[in-house]
């Protein structure tokens, strides 16, 4: 299919040139050695650096964009395009969700870029990791696709029973027991680590 220009208009991934993804891929690996060597010192990032930095990196991806409509055309760049603000939407949440667990492990401020750097590749690394074993899977044991996509159907149509679920036979036999903060552990003490809030 041509484009305005009489380029081609790329419709799949698999037609997409090997080179630009092997470009792609060396982009994401410089721009994450940047990302950790230009913070390799733990310090506090203020708010003009911060900004600074999302301004290069939404500068950036923007910029891919545009070579994604260039070289594969309008319909590809605008799933790009698309598929982009979503996740930068969606990753609004991410931020929340990290200043939590931030507060609630007490990361120092100095030391927050360090911790979500190699959060967010572990988090990359293993999703890589289990999207491959998952797809090997199903790929050399088609049936257990097909027997897990039964017992869900199957229970779905069954009756939720709380009473048989894990947690709710700990919160039975007493071990975890509503107080006035929520609930709280009755069970075994715990180390006085796992104690401190």
């Amino acid at each position: 299919m041509r484009g305005r220009a009489g380029r081609r208009e790329v419709t799949g991934v698999l037609e997409v040139p090997l080179w630009l993804w092997g470009a792609f891929a060396a982009t994401v690996v410089v721009l994450l050695a940047v990302d950790l060597l230009a913070h390799r010192a733990a310090h506090v990032i203020g708010f003009k650096e911060a900004a600074a930095w999302s301004g290069l990196w939404v500068g950036l991806a923007l910029i891919f964009g545009g070579v994604v409509f260039l070289v594969l055309g309008t319909t590809a760049g605008t799933e790009y395009t698309t598929a982009w603000l979503l996740e930068k939407s969606l990753s609004v949440d991410n931020l929340f969700v990290s200043v939590v667990i931030f507060a609630h492990f007490r990361v120092l401020r100095g030391y927050q870029h360090r911790v979500l750097f190699f959060g967010v590749i572990s988090a990359l690394v293993f999703r890589g990791i289990f999207l491959a074993l998952g797809v090997a899977v199903v790929n050399r044991f088609a049936a257990v696709l097909f027997c897990s996509t039964y017992k869900r159907l199957k229970d779905e149509r069954q009756n939720f029973a709380p009473g048989k679920r894990r947690c709710w036979s700990l919160k039975r036999s007493g071990v975890l027991r509503r107080g006035g903060a929520g609930w709280r552990w009755r069970g075994p003490a715990l180390p006085p680590q796992a104690r401190t809030r």
